[in-house]
């Protein structure tokens, strides 16, 4: 162990596109997950923690460097797979992930299931890494791997299986004909989820042989589509019991990218049945990762290995399924861009109430290194909550950012920008100057129905937030 650093050891639990109110310990009266609800109730949890992008390989390639979109040069799934499609002079440029500080601190670590990122190599983290098209292509010749099943994936169950007996909602074929219901055809034991764990804990076998520390990451795809919960969890959730908040469709004012995105994500695509039943099982598939983490636990449980251990909880990002008239993320509303975030350690964690301030999520490894005593980055060290976690203190209420390139479809090459201050959003597009904008305040309307960029008593902090923007992001 390097001078000064802490010997706990630390398992990271992440999962993709989980919304908020899919855990009951963020208000949801239908959840079912008794496991995180106990973490976050014994632990930390923060109300409010933003994702760095709302898209799955630019928001993992900033949470592992602490770097923002427009610092590593990722803003699209495309660059994070290795082909780039940013303009000409603006290649990715690859920061070494943050775990990389950990094995010269005297750290085994490992990382199983969904990585989908752009980092610069590092002895950390050298395990299966499989981006969504090398999936399918080994899929094609019947090869499997860790984050995806060969049964099913993003768009549609293998051929020996008859969709129709799944109780299968597919989104109609153009754009993405995402599966986002259906019924695993198999044992829980053979979803990919299981096999995450099963991994982790053949890893932990070998690891805790060791007096060194370790450094666990734990990354399902779930409730990513394809989302095929296995039975008896693809219907444990009662869909009438589920009400999400949120406009039915966009709100007046929107920006015109929303519209354009409407056009390709729309909810209004699918029939209320198939809406119904999309929510059943995406609710239901949070319930069998919260079964699964329980299961994990009491096994480490069995062999001393909560003892010393911090556990942190966090998705990349959010999802619409319904609201707002969307389905997927790529937006700036709360379901896309809010994520659950929460740190558990009895002995290790102090603070016991919820944090109410908003905080990025970009700051989940500045938080784990400080708390573990290594040095980081000067520039990095403002984003790190150990003080929060250590001694109660409130987090310092600064500006928030999360940053977007959408599909394609929507709008090629473009780039936007959120940032939260307080209950304020503002979003632009990062044009020669900033247009676009959506202003929201929370406070006075929480479901975001109204843009108030025009509105001239709020001017001030329109101009406020866009500065932040202009300063942050542009420059």
């Amino acid at each position: 162990m390097s001078e000064g650093a802490s010997d706990f050891n630390v398992l990271w639990l992440m999962t993709d596109e989980q919304r908020t109110d899919s855990l009951g310990c963020y208000g949801s009266g239908w959840a079912r997950t008794p496991t995180l609800d106990r973490l976050a109730t014994e632990g930390v949890r923060f109300e409010t923690a933003l994702t760095p992008a709302p898209i799955c390989g630019p928001a993992r390639s900033a949470i592992l460097s602490g770097r923002y979109p427009h610092q590593t040069g990722i803003w699209s799934n495309d660059q994070a797979e290795g082909s780039a499609r940013a303009e000409e002079g603006d290649a990715p440029r690859p920061a070494p992930p943050l775990t990389s500080l950990l094995p010269a601190a005297g750290y085994r670590t490992a990382s199983f299931g969904k990585h989908h990122h752009l980092t610069a190599p590092a002895r950390a983290f050298q395990t299966q890494r499989h981006d969504v098209h090398e999936h399918l292509e080994r899929r094609r010749h019947g090869a499997g791997d860790l984050w995806l099943s060969r049964e099913v994936d993003y768009f549609g169950y293998a051929e020996r299986w008859r969709q129709g007996e799944f109780d299968v909602v597919q989104y109609p074929p153009e754009p993405y004909p995402w599966v986002l219901a259906g019924r695993f055809p198999g044992s829980w034991a053979e979803t990919a989820e299981a096999r995450v764990v099963a991994a982790g804990k053949a890893w932990l076998e070998e690891a805790t042989s060791s007096p060194a520390p370790f450094f666990l990451r734990l990354s399902f795809n779930g409730p990513h589509t394809p989302v095929a919960p296995p039975a008896p969890w693809d219907t444990c959730i009662d869909p009438g019991e589920i009400a999400l908040t949120g406009p039915a469709g966009l709100p007046s004012g929107s920006p015109p990218w929303l519209r354009d995105l409407a056009a390709i994500a729309a909810s209004s695509r699918l029939s209320d049945r198939e809406l119904r039943r999309a929510r059943q099982a995406y609710y239901g598939e949070v319930a069998f990762l919260d079964w699964l983490i329980a299961e994990l636990l009491e096994w480490m449980d069995a062999r001393g290995l909560l003892e010393n251990l911090l556990v942190v909880f966090c998705s990349d990002h959010g999802n619409h399924l319904g609201d707002f008239g969307l389905l997927q993320k790529q937006t700036f509303f709360e379901p896309s861009v809010n994520v659950p975030y929460i740190f558990w350690g009895p002995g290790l964690v102090a603070r016991r109430e919820p944090v109410p301030t908003p905080v990025g999520i970009i700051g989940l490894l500045p938080t784990v290194l400080d708390l573990l005593g290594l040095e980081l980055p000067r520039d990095l060290r403002p984003l790190s909550a150990a003080a929060t976690l250590r001694d109660g203190a409130e987090p310092a209420a600064v500006p928030v950012l999360s940053e977007l390139m959408p599909l394609p479809e929507v709008r090629l090459g473009e780039r936007f920008a959120l940032v939260r201050e307080g209950s304020w959003k503002l979003s632009a597009r990062l044009g020669p100057e900033l247009d676009e904008l959506l202003l929201v305040d929370l406070a006075s309307d929480p479901e975001e129905r109204r843009n108030r960029a025009g509105d001239q008593s709020a001017r001030a902090v329109r101009d406020r937030l866009a500065r932040v923007i202009l300063e942050q992001v542009r420059r």
